[in-house]
């Protein structure tokens, strides 16, 4: 079982790397903080395509040591065409590993039975004084990238690229309402994916007063409601399942879980070793961080 409480304090620390998505909210990762870092964390979980794990191992990278490697394939080469298969996700997170390899470090790649994402680890033999980042953030970037794991994502039926773009596009619109800014244009290609330039702007909007106007847009427009059900569907399932009462599962202004909220969602998330959450997760269809629905 991944350890979640490592996997927050890795995405606080980059955060701004891995947040590139509208997401929705993961109660498994929930911790209490100041309310916008708590949220920030969050979703920077919630859509990360690919999850790096053995934290205490992953080092930055040397300058030079990571370039672009013309035999392994590349994040461009997956999105040519819009589409991601299995084989070329799977191809790509092979290519991380060598890449890593090749940049000094032993990795692994491993992949969930139940959301067929990848995770990597890397051996703690690796460890050196620098942080943890640089080198798998490089090797992610070039050759399994957030648009990738979107891709797949999308081709799994776990979420729909024109449904978050339409999600995207109104939710920076709100934030320049509601802040007075002009960050510029908020542009997709055809197939669903963020522009270049449309990245640009997103990311000023997204970054604008710590995130705060991002948070309550997206919560506001009602774009973290089916993931609030979803949470207190498995709440609830838990609670009937245990024949324990947790508490109760609220959410403030921004979409989270509120600080009373938070304690009764980890003690449902961990009892019995998370083995209740997940089996009610797994019964009811739920995979967090899905944006809405396939076109079926």
């Amino acid at each position: 079982m991944t350890d979640l409480d490592q996997l927050l304090d890795q995405a606080s620390r980059d955060v701004k790397a891995s947040v590139r998505s509208t997401a929705q909210l993961d109660p498994r990762v929930v911790r209490t903080r100041a309310t916008r870092r708590r949220v920030v964390t969050v979703l920077a979980l919630a859509l990360l395509a690919v999850t790096f794990v053995g934290l205490g191992s992953l080092i930055s990278a040397r300058s030079g040591d990571i370039a672009e490697q013309d035999r392994l394939i590349t994040s461009d080469e997956i999105l040519a065409d819009g589409l991601v298969t299995e084989a070329e996700y799977r191809a790509g997170a092979q290519a991380v590993v060598e890449c890593l390899s090749e940049a000094g470090f032993a990795a692994t790649v491993s992949f969930s039975d139940r959301t067929r994402h990848a995770s990597f680890s890397i051996d703690h033999t690796d460890a050196a004084s620098s942080p943890a980042g640089e080198a798998a953030t490089q090797c992610r970037e070039v050759h399994l990238s957030h648009n990738v794991g979107l891709g797949w994502s999308d081709a799994l039926g776990q979420l729909d690229l024109k449904e978050l773009a339409r999600q995207e596009t109104e939710v920076f619109s709100c934030v320049e309402t509601v802040t007075g800014q002009n960050f510029g244009e908020i542009g997709h290609d055809q197939h669903g994916f963020l522009t270049e330039s449309g990245q640009a702007s997103k990311d000023a909007a997204f970054e604008y007063q710590d995130h705060e106007p991002w948070m309550r847009c997206q919560n506001d427009l009602g774009f973290l409601e089916e993931s609030k059900n979803q949470t207190r569907s498995v709440f609830e399932c838990v609670e009937n399942r245990t024949g324990k009462d947790f508490g109760e599962v609220e959410f403030n202004e921004f979409g989270a879980p509120t600080e009373e909220s938070e304690a009764a969602l980890r003690a449902a998330v961990h009892f019995d070793n998370d083995a209740v959450w997940l089996g009610c997760e797994e019964d009811l269809g739920v995979i967090f961080g899905s944006v809405g629905g396939s076109d079926d």
